[in-house]
């Protein structure tokens, strides 16, 4: 079963340069506080992979290598995404077969695997790519898209998938060159609940985390050796 689980960490080739957020009030010094405007949609993807490369960037804060561990990468990610949507779509018509206990508790484990998602995406990340991005607006839906480049390879398109829930734009979906994530984790999940069945499923998302393995720097100094 475990092994079957495997499938669940997506790895996406995904890449996206940071830029910063547009300051879309002015200053009035007569005026009471106002609120700062919800961030668009581009801003909501750029600022979350920004947040995700610093957090890649900074010192882990746990002994183990799953980079999904640190904070502001978790941070990053559950802002980015729409988790209680995602997680239903994900698992598309079984989701109706789990308990509300069930419901819940996959709701709970699903953002690690967002997570790990989204570790993959923000390692791709490269500054000597040549990016462009823009983003289209209609109603309470947005899409983001961006074109990537690298240096001697093809062009790949990510779009971002965006909708309006009230007070903030979060992501609902990511197709990346034409493959739709919610619709990869839908098959992978469907494939794992035919060979066995939810309950191995959650199994399978509650003990993921203990199969990270100790960074080298603990391994070689509990063994005393330099690092």
């Amino acid at each position: 079963m475990l092994r079957r689980f495997g499938l669940v960490m997506l790895v996406l080739a995904l890449s996206i340069a940071s830029m910063g957020f547009r300051d879309t009030t002015a200053p009035d010094d007569d005026a009471a506080p106002r609120a700062r405007p919800a961030l668009g949609p581009l801003d909501v993807v750029t600022s979350s992979v920004a947040r995700g490369l610093a957090g890649l960037r900074s010192p882990p804060t746990s002994l183990s290598t799953c980079d999904d561990r640190r904070p502001e990468i978790r941070r990053a990610a559950d802002d980015l995404f729409d988790v209680d949507h995602v997680a239903r779509q994900a698992l598309g018509r079984h989701w109706m077969d789990l308990t509300p206990d069930e419901q819940r508790e996959f709701v709970r484990l699903f953002p690690r695997v967002l997570t790990q998602s989204f570790v993959r995406i923000v390692e791709r990340y490269s500054a000597d790519d040549v990016m462009s991005a823009d983003e289209e607006v209609a109603g309470t839906f947005a899409h983001v898209r961006s074109r990537v480049t690298p240096d001697h390879a093809a062009e790949s398109t990510i779009e971002y998938r965006l909708s309006w829930g009230g007070s903030r734009w979060t992501v609902y979906d990511i197709v990346v060159d034409g493959v739709s994530l919610v619709s990869t984790y839908r098959n992978q999940f469907k494939a794992i609940i035919g060979a066995s069945s939810v309950a191995d499923l959650l199994q399978g998302m509650r003990t993921e985390p203990s199969r990270c393995r100790l960074s080298p720097d603990v391994v070689a100094a509990a063994q005393g050796e330099p690092r």
